[in-house]
């Protein structure tokens, strides 16, 4: 394991990437304030990991089939076949829409094909915002 997960290890992944996720959210609150950049990289990529199974969880629930999701580097199946509808987005925007950070608008405005609707009210476990 790299060094800098080293303190990942400590209480174990998945409980890890849960409070890397947290804090991450919070994190980059503060920094879009400040005007700062986003996060990058692996601590991004932990934290997505942990968003993007919570929203595979939600999705088989829900039973409403599979959701392709398409980011800038790799390709994720969320969920069982059929595949009922498909996102195309940066790592960010979607860890961002995983999180309860967007408003339904602004998901919507993202890259989807098929059937979005079925899919979008269960992208975030969060109540989503009212306004961007």
């Amino acid at each position: 394991m790299p060094t800098s997960c080293g303190g990942l290890a400590l209480f174990g992944y998945d409980f890890s990437r849960h409070y890397l996720g947290d804090l991450l959210q919070h994190a980059t609150d503060v920094r879009t304030v400040l005007g700062a950049d986003h996060v990058t990289g692996q601590p991004l990529t932990v934290a997505l990991d942990f968003y993007l199974t919570s929203f595979e969880e939600t999705v088989v629930d829900a039973g409403v089939g599979g959701v392709r999701v398409q980011l800038t580097d790799e390709d994720w199946i969320i969920g069982p076949d059929p595949i009922v509808a498909t996102l195309a987005t940066d790592p960010f925007e979607l860890f961002r829409a995983l999180g309860g950070r967007r408003s339904e608008p602004q998901i919507r405005s993202l890259a989807w094909s098929g059937r979005a609707d079925a899919v979008i009210p269960l992208v975030s476990r969060y109540p989503l915002p009212e306004h961007p």
